[in-house]
């Protein structure tokens, strides 16, 4: 039993420690890489080829050149060739002198490797290079697609007029296809000189227009912003090769959390630029093992900041030539704290001169706004200087309640913003500029809602309390009808029922002595109401007349005397009162009540939106009625 462990524990100790199957890893290696785009292998010897020049070689006098034939494919460079050293390097896996090189494209030692995929159909490669002072050629045989190749190594008798050349023959007719694709793709983003079967090709650097772009290099970045109608409108580079395309809102973001509208421009503090298509180059990047990704590190957030620069010159550049009011929107939503600076520093020349400020100053001065009642366009600083000390900025973006009171508020003019909607637009757009330009601001679309800002205003008289509630009439038994007056009785003869009132007054927060229905009828337009608490004048209830604000220790104290005597109103115009009226139903009164206790809290909000007055539970209202109500209808039922 001894010998049989120490037998066991003797074979399972490796000699190496970790061992690795190499034939399968090879496999592993050359099929993942790029497995579905197996062309994009060749683009590694590009790269390779464009490594092989010294670090001082400016990337623009670097060359090589690409030729093919049916079935093989070569590519030549001018550089340095490889010595031994990097020739034992280029037959490891993994093996490379690039790594923590920033002049170098290259860092893990894979992409050669990758061109024996098995999808190209490799049959041959070979390198013939300049190595220590002779001429050397590397042939690798692929004999089995899931092996590692055979390898020969020649001396050869002979000079070269270039440094290295690598040249592949496949079995496989579509794979010089797939490797030009990618080629193409490849080279399209470096700035060196490359031929293919006799022409050079021009890369994104050559074809830019000066007239509708700008280009700019700082810090290891360099960059390319033009006009353009991609969707993936962004082309991160690493050491020129192309790292991710993306949009732009996906790499200020670093497509994490993004919310597809102009919140993920405004949250980076990222220019928004219509029709643009971005180049940008970081070589800092710190790349992923797959280099199809990237690391959010300290060069990317550099590199951000310096296209947050450029854009913003690339939009003042473009706001200039060709004028779009929903782009300066946009933009206000996005910078809208730097135009608040401006706005309250205008005199501020050396910063406003820079290239990158010149477009805080055009989005704040350029008109874009109507104003209700008045021609012409207006601009943000414009409007801020119109504004009278003390008054807010009024505004309605849907135009749905320009004539708030009648108009019978303080105010000099009503903003009227065009809807925004590039990508999107974002929630609340103008509620967010408005307040970071003015912070003293009403939103007429949203002001019946705020019983806050409504109190406020009226604190400061800019509103009067009259204003606000509807004009609403008290109707007499003379004024309606017998069939209206029959609906009253009956809930008259309900409301007498003293559990009811209590009900009633406990939900109201109110000592009520009596409550008496009535009908009312409401001359304001708009004014949607069923029902209401009045006191015996018609007037609405508010915290004038008794305050339902109390502690439950106040409520509950025997020195609490004041008893109100309230209606209960029921709008005439009101299609659930129409139908109460006409129904034949002997128990419509207690319907009655039950609708009404449930739309009670809203109608006097409405009645009073200035007032605090009215703070009930509705729905605590309803369904304490309803039970008192049933107890009630089946007393009557039983007698």
């Amino acid at each position: 039993m001894m010998e049989t462990n120490e037998k066991i524990i003797h074979e399972l100790i490796l000699e190496n420690g970790f061992e690795i199957d190499l034939d399968e890893g090879w496999q592993k290696l050359t099929t993942s890489q790029f497995g579905g785009t197996p062309g994009r292998a060749f683009s590694e010897l590009i790269q390779n080829a464009i490594d092989s020049y010294p670090a001082s070689t400016p990337w623009e006098a670097r060359r090589g050149e690409i030729k093919t034939t049916s079935d093989t494919i070569s590519i030549t460079d001018w550089g340095e060739g490889m010595d031994v050293r990097r020739l034992s390097l280029l037959t490891t896996a993994g093996g490379t002198d690039k790594l923590g090189d920033n002049n170098k494209i290259g860092q893990f030692g894979l992409g050669f490797i990758s061109i024996f995929n098995p999808n190209l159909g490799t049959e041959r490669v070979s390198v013939i290079t300049k190595c220590q002072g002779h001429t050397v050629e590397l042939i690798f045989y692929v004999t089995n697609p899931s092996k590692r190749p055979e390898i020969k190594l020649h001396v050869l008798d002979r000079e070269i007029g270039y440094s290295t050349r690598i040249f592949i023959k496949f079995n496989k007719y579509n794979s010089v296809g797939q490797c030009l694709d990618y080629v193409k793709k490849s080279l399209n983003y470096y700035p060196c000189t490359m031929y293919i079967n006799g022409s050079v090709f021009n890369s994104v650097w050559q074809k830019k227009n000066k007239d509708n772009s700008i280009s700019f290099e700082e810090n290891g970045c360099k960059g390319v912003i033009s006009k353009g109608h991609s969707w993936l409108n962004f082309n991160l580079l690493c050491k020129y090769e192309l790292i991710a395309n993306l949009s732009v809102s996906g790499f200020i973001t670093g497509c994490h959390n993004m919310k597809y509208n102009l919140e993920d421009f405004s949250e980076n503090s990222t220019a928004y630029v219509s029709d643009v298509e971005v180049v940008l180059n970081v070589d800092k990047l710190r790349l992923t093992i797959s280099r199809d990704n990237y690391y959010l590190d300290q060069a990317y957030y550099e590199a951000k900041n310096l296209l947050n620069r450029k854009l913003r010159y690339f939009l003042f550049l473009d706001l200039v030539k060709t004028p779009d009011n929903l782009v300066i929107i946009a933009n206000q939503f996005i910078l809208r704290h730097e135009i608040r600076d401006y706005i309250a520093n205008p005199m501020d020349k050396a910063k406003y001169s820079k290239e990158e400020n010149k477009v805080i100053v055009l989005l704040a001065e350029t008109p874009v706004y109507h104003l209700n009642g008045r021609r012409g366009l207006f601009s943000l600083a414009s409007i801020k200087r119109m504004l009278s000390r003390g008054y807010p900025l009024y505004y309605s973006p849907d135009r749905s309640n320009l004539r708030w009171l009648g108009g019978s508020f303080k105010h000099d003019f009503v903003v009227i913003p065009e809807e925004c909607k590039i990508i999107s637009g974002a929630p609340m757009l103008f509620d967010y500029v408005f307040k970071a330009v003015f912070h003293d601001v009403v939103n007429l679309d949203k002001i019946m809602n705020d019983t806050l800002l409504i109190q406020e205003l009226v604190e400061r008289g800019l509103v009067n309390k009259s204003a606000l509630s509807p004009a609403c009439k008290i109707l007499g038994s003379r004024d309606i009808s017998s069939k209206q007056n029959l609906l009253l009785e009956e809930i008259q003869h309900i409301l007498k029922q003293k559990e009811i009132t209590e009900i009633i007054g406990k939900n109201l927060h109110l000592s009520l002595r009596t409550i008496k229905p009535v009908f009312f009828s409401v001359r304001a337009e708009g004014a949607y109401l069923s029902t209401g608490v009045f006191d015996n004048k018609g007037r609405p209830v508010n915290e004038d007349f008794l305050s339902n604000m109390l502690s439950s220790a106040e409520e509950e104290s025997p020195n609490r005397s004041s008893r109100a005597d309230v209606l209960l109103g029921l709008n005439l115009d009101h299609p659930f009162i129409n139908y109460l009226t006409e129904c034949r139903n002997p128990h419509r009164g207690y319907y009655a009540l039950t609708y009404l206790s449930h739309e009670l809290a809203l109608c006097q909000k409405m009645l009073v939106p200035y007032s605090p007055f009215y703070h009930l539970v509705k729905e605590k209202l309803a369904q304490d009625m309803r039970k008192v109500l049933m107890k009630s209808l089946l007393s009557c039922m039983k007698n």
